[in-house]
This record gives C-alpha cells, sequence and structure tokens, in this order.
C-alpha cells in the first residue's frame, strides 16, 4: 500500500493529466453537444413562429402573396438565422391555417375566408418532387453516436473523483450565489418599500399642512389613486405618490396616471422624487392638450426647495 502511495505521488501531474483529458472528451462529446443542439432547436422554433405571425399579419391584412412570397420569407430567415428551415412551403401554410382555425377572436366566417386564401397559396406552390434527398447524415450520426457514448464511458470513469468534488464545490458556490442574490433583493425590495411608505406618509402630512386637513383624504385600496384633494371649486384631483431608485420615471407611469385620469374623470398629480422621461413627458403633453378638464402634473419633490410652498401653489 505504501509503495501504491508513493507511485501515485510521483505520478500525480499525470493523474491530472488523464483526469483533464477525460474531462475535455466528455465536455466535447456529450455536454457541448446537446448544448449546440438545444440552440438549434431554440433558434428553429423562433424562426418557425417569426415567419407564422409573419404570413397571419399579411393574410389578415389582404395583402396578396405567392408562393414567391412564401420562399423568399423562408429563405430570408434562414440566411439571417444561418439555419435550415425544416419545414416545406406547403407545411408551413398548413401551420398557418392551423393558427386561423385555434384563433376564437376572428369571427368564423373571416377565418374561413381566411383559410381559403390560403389554400389558393398552396395550390400556387410547385409541386414536391419524387426524389427524396439522401440522408448522407444518418451513417455519421451513428458513428458519432457511438464515439460519444464509448469517449463518455471512458471519459467518466478516468475523472470520476475529480467530476465528484467539482460538482460539489460548484454546486455549494451555486447555492450560495442563489441565497445572495435572493437575500439581496428581499432587502432591495424591503428598502424601497419601507422608503416609499415613509415618502408617502411625508407627502400625505405635508398635504394637510400646506392645504388643510379637510382638504385631503386617503383613497381606499380599489381606488387607483393614493389621496384625493379636495378642492375649493368642488373639482377634486388625484394624487399619486411614486418612489424610484432610478433617475427618471418611465413611460409605464404616464400611462398609469392616463388610466387614473380617464377612470376617476378628474385631474391627477404625480408626485414623485424623480423627472418623467422624454417619451413620457411627451406623452404627456399630448394626453393633456385633447383633455384639458383632466390634466396630468407632476412634480420632482428632490428638486423643490419648498415642498410645503410648491405643492400648495400645484393646487391653486
Amino acid at each position: 500500500m505504501k509503495e501504491f502511495f508513493i507511485a501515485l505521488k510521483d505520478n500525480l501531474s499525470n493523474v491530472f493529466s488523464m483526469v483533464g483529458i477525460g474531462l475535455t472528451v466528455y465536455f466535447a462529446v456529450f455536454y457541448v453537444p446537446n448544448y449546440v443542439e438545444e440552440i438549434e432547436i431554440k433558434k428553429i422554433e423562433s424562426t418557425h413562429e417569426a415567419l407564422i405571425e409573419s404570413i397571419q399579419e399579411l393574410v389578415y391584412n389582404n395583402h396578396e402573396i405567392d408562393s414567391g412570397d412564401i420562399r423568399t420569407l423562408i429563405r430570408g430567415k434562414e440566411l439571417s438565422g444561418n439555419m435550415k428551415y425544416p419545414f416545406t412551403s406547403e407545411e408551413l401554410l398548413i401551420q398557418v391555417q392551423e393558427r386561423f382555425l385555434e384563433n376564437k377572436f376572428i369571427p368564423l366566417e373571416q377565418r374561413k375566408a381566411l383559410i381559403e386564401k390560403l389554400d389558393s397559396v398552396r395550390l400556387s406552390l410547385p409541386k414536391p418532387t419524387l426524389e427524396e434527398p439522401v440522408d448522407e447524415e444518418k451513417s455519421l450520426s451513428r458513428y458519432a453516436d457511438f464515439l460519444s457514448w464509448v469517449s463518455a464511458i471512458l471519459g467518466s470513469i478516468a475523472a470520476y473523483f475529480g467530476l465528484t468534488s467539482l460538482w460539489s464545490r460548484n454546486l455549494k458556490l451555486e447555492e450560495f450565489k442563489i441565497e445572495e442574490t435572493i437575500e439581496n433583493r428581499q432587502e432591495s425590495l424591503k428598502r424601497r418599500v419601507h422608503t416609499s411608505m415613509i415618502m408617502e406618509r411625508k407627502i400625505y402630512e405635508t398635504l394637510k399642512s400646506a392645504l388643510g386637513p379637510n382638504h385631503v383624504e386617503y383613497c381606499p385600496p380599489s381606488t387607483p389613486a393614493d389621496f384625493i384633494i379636495k378642492m375649493e371649486g368642488g373639482r377634486d384631483t388625484a394624487v399619486e405618490v411614486k418612489y424610484t431608485e432610478t433617475e427618471v420615471m418611465p413611460l409605464r407611469v404616464i400611462n398609469k396616471l392616463i388610466h387614473v385620469a380617464i377612470e376617476m374623470k378628474m385631474p391627477v398629480v404625480l408626485i414623485s422624487n424623480a423627472n418623467v422621461t422624454s417619451s413620457a413627458h411627451k406623452k404627456l403633453l399630448e394626453f393633456n392638450s385633447q383633455h384639458e378638464d383632466t390634466p396630468i402634473k407632476y412634480i420632482n419633490i428632490d428638486e423643490s426647495k419648498d415642498i410645503e410652498r410648491d405643492l400648495k401653489a400645484l393646487f391653486k
């Protein structure tokens, strides 16, 4: 036994070399081909869906298409994706017809008309040749499968202990990273929620101080706004408080405010700690020009030197 350990020590570099070769063979023959195959399948699926959507759009909008257009679409996707599309033009059109049949949002008569239109395109397709292409990859595939199994078995035997320790270490490291990511996200979410609640409460107290306690009301949870400002003239205004850790408020916030203004039929004021994006500002101006009775305004409290004064002026 002592002589065995001495020999192992003397040939340690060779042992690690063999392990490295085994791992290389394993990943090259087993892991990488499967990964490449999965990527290719996903690419084909994505191309297939894009072709179906393109043809559906053309047919639904009454554009005239023929077999040449179908071939052009397929060839374009093959060139841009550097892949071979597995379906024929007729098989593609059949699947487009199936999608139209399953689409219950289109009236039945219109679906029938669309399917008939696709039938006429299918009839215009050139007849397929009777000769089937010789599958040159079958014999190579069998040989490659045999080599893959042999190499995988030999590599697995040679690299067993190294793979076990490496897998265990990577697994623990990955678990640690996942736990750390989850904890960081939870802490970030808690911090944002806490800061948002503090900001909302601060704005509520400032509004009461600026306008009077009888003019500010909390909205119930079912209402798409935070506060309602009771104006002297009888015209109420909805208030939405938004906290963000980014530098600007995105367009989706303005879209929500537009929904609030339309649903509540009253002006809306956004109080936040950031300005809106240029696209959001443009959308805001367009909406205000078309809805003068229910305009949307916003104020960045971080740019205000006197929040109470500016809020009071905003609701005059």
